[in-house]
């Protein structure tokens, strides 16, 4: 009987030294991740705000239009992707953008524009 409960106090506590490691490791793996992506889009910002002064807008709206479409297609056609939080906000975002530019929606995207919501007036003229 000793033995066994030897056995379940051993298995039980590398349990929670086993846990209390992934944890640590989760959390600094989580911790790095959100430094990387804060740390390049400070980069990116820095870049586009140099582009931007040296007088490439035209360049980098043609990159951001060719962006979008990309963007939109990669969300919806990911599963993993489609109940994400984000993905809903990132859809409104690209219609809302089409819709106060009074820009056509491009052919690849049409589709999956046309089944989200309507975007109200207010959105376009900066009142909500």
């Amino acid at each position: 009987m000793k033995r066994i409960l030897v056995t379940v106090a051993t298995f039980v506590l590398g349990l929670v030294i086993g846990s209390g490691a992934t944890g640590v490791f989760v959390k600094k793996f989580y911790e790095n991740q959100n430094a990387r992506m804060y740390s390049f889009d400070v980069a990116e910002k820095a870049m586009l705000a140099g582009q931007l002064r040296a007088g490439l807008s035209q360049i980098i709206l043609e990159s951001a239009d060719r962006q979008i479409v990309q963007g939109v297609l990669f969300l919806h056609q990911n599963e993993e992707f489609k109940d994400m939080m984000g993905t809903a906000t990132s859809y409104s975002a690209a219609k809302e953008y089409y819709v106060c530019a009074k820009m056509d929606f491009p052919p690849e995207i049409a589709q999956i524009m046309n089944e989200l919501p309507p975007v109200p007036e207010s959105k376009c003229s900066g009142e909500e």
